[in-house]
């Protein structure tokens, strides 16, 4: 028999739980190693084996008393409904032990962390969607849910602050952050966070001191703007701007989907890595060596709230090596240099990868052919060709063709 029981809010106190449940009911008893000091020590009853050991050491622990047939108390902090250990715990048990029975577990909830923080800023929880960055990657964080809601709640690790600050630092101004330190303890702390000067102003070891154990919760003070951009919406140099009916062209050739990571190469006004991002929700890498056109993509991201970007100013030939490896490339400039390698930037993307290049000048596309031509790399060329009809003038009733420059499309699979 197992029992997974909460702590409670509190800091890594048994004191709580020992108020709702009877230790010496059970043989064993294992808790987080963060549980590990003499107050709690002195809860547990001298007959009842215990023990205070990292996750990693918790799944065979429990498997082994549970095989045994001893009854077993799990202890997590906060509720085990709510991003802990339960769910895994479980799993592992299921494919470990044979005609495993759910039914000899037992679950005790408590109030969570997201509960307690929502209490005490008076917020209702139909506005909050929740996510875990404890112990996860930023890279892992789940784009179609992040900054979805009004307010977005995150179970942090020491290293989620910075992480967050990367993701959001382009539109700081537009979101509140409030920041639950120790909660449940004498020292607990329930404040707004100015993000970037917390980071320009503690070191790592600073702020884990001041405020670790800790949560998140981030409010948007926009509203969501998912849907393809007018031209209009972006601030660039003339010629710098890849148009809407080329953009939706070019976004339906990357095939894209949410979570992926696209290098965007000669990201001009950065308007393909932002609806990329609007539309699908994905993470774009931006390289531009034009610097007055860096300031016009800074802009841009800012304005249209992108979660997740990042720009590198200078040659994407020189820089890409820094940078994760990418499921989808977009090259929409960088000239004959870039197009040249474009067999060694073909060659990062991760499998099942595509890279799109889209070429208005008629000696880059030979380059490209040139270079393509003698390699078993599988490619396609598109032509596109886009008019619009204007009225003469506003006398004369009459439509005439305005075409655009025909855009040369190379798409390459991996």
């Amino acid at each position: 028999m197992l029992t997974i029981a909460g702590s409670g809010i509190n800091l890594y106190s048994l004191n709580e739980l020992a108020g709702k449940i009877s230790f010496d009911c059970f043989d064993c008893i294992i808790a987080d190693i963060n549980f590990d000091n003499d107050n709690n020590k002195s809860l547990i009853p001298a007959n009842v084996d215990f023990k205070f050991a990292p996750f990693k050491d918790v799944r065979t622990f429990i498997k082994d008393n549970f095989i045994n047939g001893r009854k077993i108390l799990y202890i997590v902090t906060g509720s085990p409904l709510f991003f802990s250990a339960t769910g895994i715990i479980i799993k592992y048990l299921k494919d470990e032990i044979p005609d495993f029975d759910e039914q000899t577990i037992e679950i005790l909830p408590s109030e969570s962390s997201r509960d307690y923080l929502l209490k005490k800023l008076k917020l209702l929880e139909n506005n909050v969607t929740s996510l875990s960055l404890h112990g996860k990657n930023i890279s892992t964080l789940d784009l179609n849910r992040f900054l979805l809601s009004k307010y977005t709640f995150l179970i942090c690790d020491a290293n989620s602050l910075y992480d967050v600050f990367q993701y959001t630092k382009y539109f700081q101004d537009d979101l509140v952050f409030y920041i639950g330190s120790k909660l449940g303890s004498p020292e607990e702390k329930i404040e707004i966070l100015d993000l970037e000067n917390t980071i320009n102003d503690f070191s790592p070891a600073e702020f884990k001191d001041l405020y670790h154990p800790y949560v998140l919760l981030i409010e948007k003070k926009y509203d969501d703007w998912q849907q393809i951009s007018n031209n209009q919406d972006f601030v660039t140099n003339a010629g710098m701007l890849t148009k809407t009916d080329k953009r939706v062209l070019t976004l339906q050739a990357l095939e894209l989907k949410s979570n992926l990571t696209m290098w965007d190469i000669g990201a001009g006004s950065g308007s393909v890595s932002i609806d990329a991002y609007k539309i699908f929700k994905i993470r774009s890498i931006l390289f531009e060596k034009n610097k007055e056109q860096c300031e016009f993509i800074k802009k841009n991201l800012a304005k249209h709230k992108v979660v997740g970007a990042e720009l590198i100013e200078g040659d994407a030939l020189k820089f890409y090596k820094d940078t994760p490896k990418p499921d989808r490339i977009f090259i929409g400039g960088g000239g004959t240099e870039v197009l040249s390698g474009i067999i060694e930037i073909f060659s990062q993307l991760n499998e099942d990868g595509i890279l799109v290049a889209n070429i208005v000048v008629l000696e880059n596309l030979a380059t490209v052919v040139e270079t393509l031509k003698n390699t078993d790399i599988k490619y396609e060329i598109k032509s596109i060709d886009i008019s619009h009809y204007k009225k003469i003038s506003a006398t004369i009733n009459l439509s005439i063709s305005e075409p655009e420059r025909t855009l040369f499309q190379v798409i390459m699979k991996k």
